[in-house]
């Protein structure tokens, strides 16, 4: 904020504003009131010294009356859902996409919000953020996507939500992995592939891992607050239990290489607005490169449950692709 916009501010004014973001609709005796003229006359010498109306703007934000009020001020109601919420066509069924990394699930969620306002659909964003919105918002959705397990599945099943995901081949899979965290600095770029593999704990059948986890459980699969699963400790035999129902909970299952028909027929049963994609740009991809023999024997060793569940996915895909 400049300093001479800084000084053209009156005391008055700030306190109109302070109070109209705060949802209190002031009468003009509360905006004279000399307490309110204070507090206003020293936020006015705070900006004068850090410029930042940011920081001023974030402490009304942090007061334990902005979250009070927050609900009931006009201004927020397009935050708020009620309005969307009241509008939900019954018969509407929302998608919900349990995206399990590198398994082109960027692509795929980016094609589908395309087709529905900013305000209707949720997608690569953190879990943190999702369980922190109104309710009214989170079940007025018509799109969720999200490395959250069945957590969004089940705080919306109401909807009856089409629930869907993918598989990859785990000898694609975790090269592709490899070859992002590198790309991302996530790793060191000399860390070599079989040296990933071997050292990085949580990897081993991460695909299941991803799809059979739900916050409603307890078990020692835990998650950190950007969705991501980490110290994950189920073994084998957990994941071969948990798979079969959790295959079961999906209305549609597609490898990933077939991201197109899969996107298409999303488009169709959900009677998303627009018309679909010829093809769906590709994004977040990294250049394939051969890995050794050793290291695909580590990836085929590590993924026996993996294996299988993209062995399900081609067999789920050959009957969810010819429905009408």
């Amino acid at each position: 904020m400049s300093a001479e916009s800084i000084h053209s501010l009156s005391a008055r004014n700030l306190t109109r504003l302070r109070l109209e973001f705060l949802g209190r609709s002031p009468s003009e005796e509360a905006i004279d009131d000399e307490k309110q003229l204070e507090q206003s006359r020293g936020e006015i010498e705070f900006l004068e010294s850090s410029g930042s109306f940011v920081q001023l703007v974030s402490s009304w934000i942090a007061s334990a009356e902005f979250s009070y009020q927050w609900t009931r001020n006009p201004m927020f109601a397009p935050v708020q859902g009620l309005d969307d919420l009241a509008k939900i066509d019954g018969s509407a069924r929302p998608l919900i996409h349990i995206h399990i990394p590198k398994t082109a699930g960027t692509t795929l969620n980016r094609a589908l919000s395309g087709h529905l306002p900013p305000l209707g659909s949720f997608s690569q964003r953190s879990l943190a953020e999702l369980l922190a919105l109104p309710l009214a918002r989170l079940m007025s959705f018509r799109f969720i996507a999200g490395h959250y397990g069945f957590t969004a599945v089940d705080l919306l099943a109401f909807r009856n939500p089409i629930v869907f995901s993918m598989a990859r081949d785990p000898l694609e899979l975790y090269p592709s992995k490899w070859r992002y965290f590198r790309r991302e600095k996530v790793i060191s770029s000399s860390l070599s592939l079989e040296e990933w593999l071997t050292t990085t704990p949580g990897l081993r059948n991460s695909q299941v891992k991803a799809l059979v986890t739900n916050l409603r459980e307890t078990g020692p699969t835990h998650f950190d607050p950007h969705g991501w699963i980490i110290n994950s400790a189920n073994t084998d035999e957990d994941l071969e239990r948990l798979l079969p129902p959790a295959i079961e909970r999906l209305d549609y299952l597609a490898p990933s290489e077939n991201v197109d028909d899969l996107y298409r027929l999303l488009h169709a049963k959900a009677g998303l607005p627009g018309e679909p994609l010829e093809s769906v740009p590709r994004l977040n991809t990294t250049e394939r490169v051969e890995i050794s023999t050793e290291a695909a024997e580590t990836i085929l060793e590590m993924s026996q449950v993996d294996i299988e569940f993209y062995r399900q996915a081609r067999l789920r895909w050959a009957t969810d692709s010819i429905q009408p």
